[in-house]
């Protein structure tokens, strides 16, 4: 369960690594690699960055290899995650994953997130997957009384695996049309963090987004968010799909 003390460090500024190179330009990057073509001499900057940034030169290293093995059809193509309907589940916890191959689970519902004014929430979900609610400070100031907001974290745990993935849908933008989604990887049964994990973002079309990996505290954090996504995550050789659906409120 997270606390406040988590959720502190979640929204605060805990990002200490290099920020010259989005996930975007990297995949720019990447893609005149697989194509076969000299990303160095049509994108020099670029170049000489990652030949001088050693934390910017490994995650590319990481997204150029998530992007191969995509590329070799390694890995299943994503069915489109519009057809769940989390109305009908109530399944015990082992058996909210369906097997699409050998070592490819698939969360067999979509995760709904209603964007709201202050704060995301999850919509109806499935008996095993109860979102946690936890009141933290919003920092706003309203007659000297400082106004707080409830956060919801969500725990989609994989008892065989030994991993527990946890959702936080995190602050709403200012236009309060998209929100950040962070995801939390950590060992079932210590509770400690995994880092390294690579975690890809796929439109509701299979189209790579931006890829990522977990940092020492396990999480990963994607910004301005809005539509249909899948969140798949792969560790020990093993893949785990999320497909994840944010809609605006319409009680706004």
């Amino acid at each position: 369960m997270m606390d406040k003390e988590m959720l502190a460090r979640m929204f605060g500024d805990i990002f200490k690594t290099c920020t010259a190179l989005s996930e975007e330009v990297l995949a720019q990057y990447a893609e005149l690699e697989l194509a076969g073509q000299e990303p160095g001499k049509q994108l020099p900057e670029l170049g000489a960055h990652l030949g001088e940034c050693t934390e910017c030169a490994a995650r590319y290293a990481e997204l150029l290899t998530a992007l191969q093995v995509e590329a070799r059809g390694e890995v299943s193509p994503m069915l489109s995650s519009r057809p769940f309907n989390v109305q009908f589940l109530s399944a015990p916890v082992h058996d909210l994953w369906v097997e699409v191959q050998e070592a490819f689970y698939r969360l067999v519902a979509e995760i709904p997130i209603v964007i709201q004014r202050a704060a995301a929430a999850f919509g109806p979900l499935p008996t095993p997957l109860v979102p946690c609610r936890v009141a933290v400070s919003a920092g706003v100031y309203r007659e000297g009384v400082e106004m707080t907001v409830e956060i919801e974290s969500l725990r989609i745990p994989d008892e065989p695996a030994n991993l527990v993935f946890i959702l936080t849908p995190g602050p709403v933008d200012t236009d309060q049309k998209g929100i950040t989604l962070f995801l939390r990887v950590e060992d079932l049964r210590t509770g400690e963090p995994l880092g390294q994990v690579r975690v890809s973002l796929y439109d509701s079309q299979a189209q790579l987004l931006q890829s990522k990996v977990t940092a020492a505290d396990g999480r990963v954090a994607f910004h301005g968010l809005a539509g249909d996504y899948v969140l798949r995550c792969r560790h020990a050789g093993r893949t785990w799909d999320f497909p994840v659906r944010l809609v605006p409120d319409a009680a706004r």
